[in-house]
């Protein structure tokens, strides 16, 4: 198979059940460039996938989340959307025999990966010198405090 060979028909019937599913575009974006990522991992097409007996295809998923988690480092979260673009392309395929249950453990548990704290009186300080304006300061104020209702 070439490398650059397309594996997401987007003409084919399972593409287009898929598609028509979702109904935002910006999910319809992402969930494409999710699926399409899979296919390439995968190797096969929309249509060679559904074909493939359910054992194989919990096996091929399995892997996938596998190397997300341990050769792309990616967090949990992100692995959470990829695969429910995943499980959405297999479900308006009506493909049913996948244990989701199963493979959701393979993806780990949610770790924050930025510290959520609020800022110190030393941060605020140096927020507060470093604004330009009346307005900048007063807004860095506000907002410094956490009881503070929100700007509109």
């Amino acid at each position: 198979m070439q490398k650059n060979q397309q594996l997401l028909d987007k003409s084919s019937y399972s593409y287009v059940q898929f598609i028509n599913a979702l109904s935002s575009n910006r999910t319809k974006e992402s969930y494409t460039f999710f699926l399409d990522s899979f296919l390439r991992f995968a190797k096969l097409g929309c249509d060679q996938l559904l074909e493939l007996e359910p054992r194989k295809v919990q096996g091929i998923l399995i892997s996938y989340i596998i190397d997300m988690k341990e050769r792309q480092k990616q967090s949990p979260n992100s692995m959470k959307s990829k695969v429910a673009a995943v499980k959405t392309f297999f479900e308006m395929n009506d493909y049913m025999e996948i244990n989701w249950r199963k493979a959701r453990r393979y993806i780990g548990e949610f770790y924050r990966i930025a510290e959520d704290r609020p800022y110190r009186r030393g941060e605020i300080k140096l927020l507060v010198e470093s604004a330009h304006s009346l307005r900048d300061k007063a807004i860095i104020l506000l907002r410094a405090y956490p009881k503070t209702p929100p700007l509109l």
